[in-house]
């Protein structure tokens, strides 16, 4: 973890989604380490999408609805809120729908293993309509996996096609229409916390917006620096900047916003020390902490908690 900037608070402390940046990175990492060229496809291939129903929005509004090609509609509409830049494709192949998702950041080593993790969660959102063993006609990758097709066949139960732009799975257009085995009042209880969560996470539209959902996970490894957040957009700090200006903000404005917001949270939960507030806020030394806080809200953190409680 740290060979790619990473720290054991990603694990330990609040939930957050890897950039895919650091989320390569790792696996790139991890995979050169135990000699695995598969690690994507077996750390993927059990994933269970039932088990995230109602702990995620995307789950939850693509697995509310009430037939397999309603859940596969929703699914090509919230899928982009993972990450910026993936994209869902879908197209007929004979009597298949072949559904696929993915990026185009070209072939290295993290990249192929991120796509092998793709069709199991495919797969997953397939199988609440279709039955828990129920396996694509077959699964499509890029053609980087060529080399793979039968190491990945036998991992994931189903033929190998290394052909295709994005990896992705073949459904029969005669089960498109299987209904769903929720309950109608569970699945109508599930699509509305999908899209209130949904519209609460959408995808950033400005310069303004895509800096604070970095900042916001850079902040959950510890740091506020610009020089962290410009490198997981793959921008150059002044690059950063002059966007920002373009719209009248600065990182510093941006920065200071979230900061104040977050140990707001943070302290009136009541569940971190101080030290743990500090680092979740970005600084290094608890006393910086302090007097920053001192600065935003005319008291020290310890008296704030204590009104907050009370």
């Amino acid at each position: 973890m740290r060979d790619v900037g990473l720290n054991r608070t990603v694990i330990e402390g609040p939930p957050i989604l890897l950039p895919l940046r650091s989320h390569t990175g790792l696996l790139e990492a991890v995979s050169e380490m135990l000699g695995e060229r598969h690690l994507g496809a077996i750390m993927a291939r059990d994933f269970a999408f039932d088990s995230l129903r109602g702990s995620h929005p995307y789950s939850s509004y693509a697995l509310g609805a009430s037939r397999l090609d309603l859940g596969l509609q929703r699914a090509s509409r919230a899928l982009p809120f993972l990450q910026r830049g993936t994209e869902v494709r879908t197209r007929q192949d004979g009597q298949n729908l072949v559904f696929s998702y993915g990026v185009n950041l070209g072939n290295g080593v993290g990249i192929q293993l991120l796509e092998q993790e793709i069709p199991p969660v495919l797969i997953a959102l397939v199988r609440p309509f279709l039955g828990p063993n129920w396996l694509p006609d077959w699964i499509e990758m890029p053609e980087a996996h060529r080399l793979q097709k039968p190491a990945l066949a036998r991992l994931f139960g189903t033929e190998i096609r290394a052909n295709a732009a994005l990896p992705g799975i073949a459904i029969p257009l005669s089960l498109l229409r299987t209904p769903s085995g929720i309950d109608h009042n569970e699945r109508l209880q599930m699509t509305i916390s999908g899209i209130r969560g949904l519209r609460i996470n959408r995808p950033p539209r400005t310069q303004v917006e895509i800096v604070r959902q970095a900042l916001r996970t850079q902040l959950n490894m510890g740091s506020a620096s610009v020089e962290d957040v410009a490198m997981a957009l793959g921008v150059g700090v002044r690059t950063l900047q002059r966007q920002l200006r373009t719209e009248g903000s600065s990182f510093k404005e941006i920065a200071q916003s979230e900061q104040v917001d977050r140990a707001r949270m943070l302290l009136s939960e009541g569940d971190l020390s101080i030290a743990q507030v500090a680092f979740y806020l970005g600084f290094t030394e608890v006393n910086s902490f302090r007097r920053a806080f001192r600065s935003w809200f005319g008291q020290s953190p310890t008296q704030f908690r204590s009104r907050s409680a009370g």
